[in-house]
């Protein structure tokens, strides 16, 4: 699709500005799951550290003593002393095993958030790409169609994921 026209290329942008604007409470509330998610890790984030550091104290100790925070152009890091760095490997090693063992899942919740969202995101530009395919032939309604199916499918289930996400994290949150 290298040659397309300047005709084919306004033609698709009106019908994606059309599929966009008829889609725009969905668009609007994904947005809203998205944003309220972020928040309530912010919110929860701490929570679950204090509870990782109780869990795994030892691991967190080693760290804590070993660790130096450093702030560079408002970004926060830790450095390992020189003399730990050569057990630093083994101790996060360690660490990871017990946050793992102690998150309630969460570890496995955000993970499978991104590996899904990244697979739907997938999926859309396949879909889309279908639609995109003998194009010429193809009424604007029928793109349209075709188009508005892609984007409402990845809307409402990129929302559910947010949605089962958040209900994770309120269920972890009850437990610590």
């Amino acid at each position: 699709m290298e040659n397309i026209s300047e005709n084919d290329k306004m033609r698709i942008s009106n019908i994606l500005k059309a599929v966009y604007d008829s889609l725009s409470n969905k668009i609007s509330s994904l947005e809203k799951a998205s944003f309220d998610f972020e928040n309530k890790l912010s919110v929860f984030n701490p929570k679950l550290l204090s509870h990782l550091k109780k869990s795994c104290i030892k691991e967190f100790d080693w760290i804590e003593k070993n660790g130096v925070k450093t702030v560079k152009d408002g970004v926060e890091s830790m450095e390992i002393k020189p003399e730990a760095r050569g057990q630093a490997a083994e101790k996060f090693k360690e660490w990871e095993i017990c946050t793992t063992k102690h998150d309630f899942g969460l570890r496995g919740t955000i993970e499978g958030l991104s590996a899904n969202t990244e697979s739907l995101q997938r999926d859309n530009e396949n879909c889309m790409n279908t639609c995109l395919s003998s194009f010429q032939s193809k009424s604007d309604e029928d793109l349209k169609k075709c188009f508005t199916s892609c984007f409402d499918n990845f809307f409402t289930k990129t929302h559910k994921l947010f949605d089962d996400a958040s209900i994770k994290v309120n269920e972890i949150d009850k437990k610590i």
